[in-house]
């Protein structure tokens, strides 16, 4: 069934041109083994049948293989011990045969095994000159730790959300959320440069490689003494085979940093734990009370700056609603409305508004406004994405997060401004009773 060890000659002095000639190809034939063998993805070639017909180590290491079952050629039991593997087989089994049914079409996607690993499953056809689909390659690259790590961060960024909410204690939180939203700066600038090295892999190279192979199946002693393009392939392979290593090494460079930059992030949020109270209670609050609240956790900051605080407070009427999440917005707001303020030294009069008031019979609406340094307006349009900053030591998490917290309590968050010097409004709206579920 499958054949994953190609012969070597051994060249010797003396030989005459027919017998050099030989030595030559298995010399190339050699070669092409070796580049084969020494790629880090696990490699299988499959005929126009779907029967496997050519692999490598990597990809028998991948898939834990043992050797009595490859020496079976037993396509039936080969295909029982893989799927015997993965977390969902038969979504594997019905993706495998789709490719076959449909021979032209290309897939990446990612297949789960059991024991928690992951790879990253690459396909492509190997079509002849002709135009015949002469089989399949597929590709097979371990993303496990890059998965890990995803769900790291994810499960973290969760751990930052509950520990932000904390009554009474929101300068903590903003603590907690500003150091870790430096260290997830470099975790999103390694997550992408993974993504772009894997998306830019050299790897579909080799598909074409092999389908050129498979052209000349039948004249290999011909295509490699005469073809510009045969004689060009060990060359190309060995090439290859230096990028494909070099990839390997950054991604896992970039991995390492990315693991840091976690462990960074564990400690961040350990060493916060201890002020950390219970929340994700909901209770019936005064809107205005709230408002309050937040600002007098910054009052004196305020005061220190000389900036005027107005209180618009309006009729409101009593909301349920979890305190510490609405609490975790408004102390953000109010402290960006400060460095808007301090940002523009012109303004002679510093002034921020906290108002209150219905959005209709059933909603309430806060405003934070200030006349500072104003909002460009191609700034408006990413005001709320996760990391965008218009401030050198901002993080671009505070506003981002805001936003995800108002629609889980079925509000919004939303900003306007009139452009750059002519201030700027935060307006959060909050339902006065809970959603019947969370967005």
């Amino acid at each position: 069934m499958i054949n994953s060890h190609l012969t070597i000659h051994e060249a010797a002095p003396g030989l005459n041109g027919h017998e050099q000639f030989e030595a030559e190809l298995a010399f190339k034939n050699s070669l092409l083994e070796a580049q084969f063998e020494t790629t880090l993805d696990g490699l299988l070639v499959v005929d126009e049948k779907g029967n496997a017909i050519l692999c490598n180590k990597q990809f028998q290491l991948q898939w834990n293989i043992p050797d009595e079952l490859l020496a079976t050629r037993s396509d039936e039991k080969l295909l029982a011990h893989v799927l015997g593997q993965l977390a969902a087989p038969e979504q594997f089994l019905d993706r495998v045969h789709y490719l076959y049914a449909h021979p032209e079409e290309k897939t990446r996607e990612e297949v789960f095994f059991k024991d928690g690993r992951a790879l990253d499953r690459y396909s492509a056809p190997l079509m002849l000159k002709s135009g015949r689909n002469a089989g399949r390659l597929w590709c097979f690259r371990d993303i496990t730790e890059r998965k890990r790590a995803e769900l790291e961060r994810k499960s973290l960024q969760q751990q930052l959300l509950e520990t932000a909410r904390q009554v009474g204690m929101a300068e903590v939180a903003t603590s907690v959320l500003h150091n870790v939203g430096n260290v997830l700066n470099s975790v999103m600038i390694s997550s992408s440069l993974i993504s772009d090295k894997i998306r830019d892999s050299k790897l579909p190279s080799l598909a074409r490689a092999v389908s050129l192979l498979q052209d000349h199946a039948g004249d290999l002693p011909a295509f490699f003494a005469n073809d510009p393009k045969g004689i060009s392939l060990p060359a190309f392979f060995s090439a290859l085979s230096t990028r494909l290593a070099g990839e390997q090494e950054e991604i896992l460079k970039e991995l390492e940093l990315l693991s840091a930059s976690i462990h960074h992030i564990k400690e961040i949020v350990a060493m916060q734990q201890d002020y950390a109270r219970v929340a994700g209670l909901l209770d019936s609050a005064s809107v205005n009370d709230l408002v309050e609240d937040a600002w007098r956790i910054k009052e004196a900051d305020l005061e220190h700056h000389q900036i005027e605080v107005v209180r618009e407070f309006g009729q409101t009427p009593q909301i349920l609603i979890d305190k510490h999440k609405v609490l975790q917005i408004l102390v953000n707001l109010v402290r960006n409305a400060k460095h808007a303020l301090l940002e523009d030294s012109s303004v002679p009069h510093k002034r921020l508004v906290l108002r209150t008031e219905m959005a209709g019979p059933d909603r309430v609406k806060i405003s934070v406004c200030d006349n500072g340094v104003g909002i460009d307006p191609d700034n408006l349009k990413r005001i709320f994405e996760l990391g965008f900053t218009t401030r050198k030591e901002g993080h671009g998490f505070g506003l981002h997060n805001g936003a995800l917290v108002a629609r889980q309590l079925g509000g919004s968050l939303s900003a306007h401004s009139d452009g750059p010097g002519k201030g700027a409004a935060f307006v959060l709206e909050l339902p006065c009773q809970p959603p019947s579920t969370s967005l």
